[in-house]
């Protein structure tokens, strides 16, 4: 998940976190990762060995949210919300490294 990624994205910052508004997710563009669109299928996937694979509250083909997630023992659940935008997603609840 990459910043590149973000800069693919033809939506501007207010209208991914418009996006997110929308799910009820108040949060900055800071606050997000990006990645390609098979992200969204591998968090799906992925979910099924996590500690508490939480409760998927929204699946449809450009949106995922999964409430008290937690991918492994010892984190705090959280929500994870995926959108789709084109070729790329915006990811909020992912560990990420932002070196």
């Amino acid at each position: 998940m990459t910043d590149i990624a973000r800069e693919k994205l033809t939506q501007s910052d207010d209208e991914i976190e418009a996006a997110f508004e929308e799910l009820g997710y108040g949060l900055t563009i800071n606050n997000l990762c990006f990645g390609p669109c098979d992200e969204i299928d591998d968090i799906r996937a992925a979910r099924k060995e996590w500690a508490n694979p939480g409760r998927v509250t929204t699946d449809e083909a450009d949106v995922l949210v999964i409430e008290g997630a937690q991918a492994t023992r010892g984190q705090r659940r959280r929500d994870v919300a995926v959108i789709r935008f084109g070729h790329y997603c915006a990811i909020m609840g992912a560990d990420m490294d932002r070196a």
